[in-house]
């Protein structure tokens, strides 16, 4: 096995760091419809809200409940300088989350790489976030594949360890959502 020192562990990591911001940084999906810098900045919502009607159509409503419920007063604390309930012509944001997906070992990559091999080891969220109209038009989406590593959750043997997992997802989820609409 090789040995890394921690100078060479930043160094690498560090430049990891920068050029995924560089390369990855203004990437978006084919399908997604961004706003304008000038539309993102001046944004004000009426709400913010969590669509996990795709996870209960899989039968998956206890995950749908709990992903719902851990991310939505994330996302009233990420976008609370924006929120004016009262005003009628504000847009609403939705999270919506079509997949959650946990893998079924979360101890590591079983190899000696320094980054493991197959990525198995990461737990994923998928959904977009949107940015309604107050007429109900679709103004902008951005679509969001979330990877974590399952470890992030804390040890495996914990009991409670699945849903962890899942309030896990939804949070970074939400800063997601933040970061694609109005930016960081």
């Amino acid at each position: 096995m090789t040995e890394v020192t921690r100078r060479a562990f930043f160094v690498v990591g560090g430049a990891a760091a920068l050029g995924t911001t560089a390369l990855l940084g203004g990437c978006m999906s084919s399908g997604d419809i961004p706003l304008s810098a000038t539309d993102a900045a001046a944004l004000r919502l009426r709400s913010v809200d969590v669509d996990v009607e795709p996870l209960v159509a899989r039968g998956l409503t206890p995950w749908a409940t709990l992903v719902r419920s851990t991310m939505k007063p994330e996302l009233n604390r990420l976008f609370a300088p924006r929120l004016t309930p009262g005003d009628k012509r504000a847009d609403r944001v939705v999270a919506r989350v079509d997949s959650v997906f946990l893998t079924s070992w979360a101890g590591g990559g079983g190899d000696d790489s320094w980054f493991g091999s197959t990525g198995s080891d990461s737990d994923y969220m998928e959904g977009y976030a949107l940015v309604i109209s107050p007429d109900g038009a679709e103004r902008a989406r951005y679509h969001i594949l979330l990877a974590l590593p399952a470890s992030s959750a804390g040890a495996w043997y914990l009991p409670d360890i699945d849903n962890r997992r899942v309030m896990g997802l939804s949070r970074v989820f939400a800063r997601w959502v933040r970061d694609m609409v109005i930016g960081r």
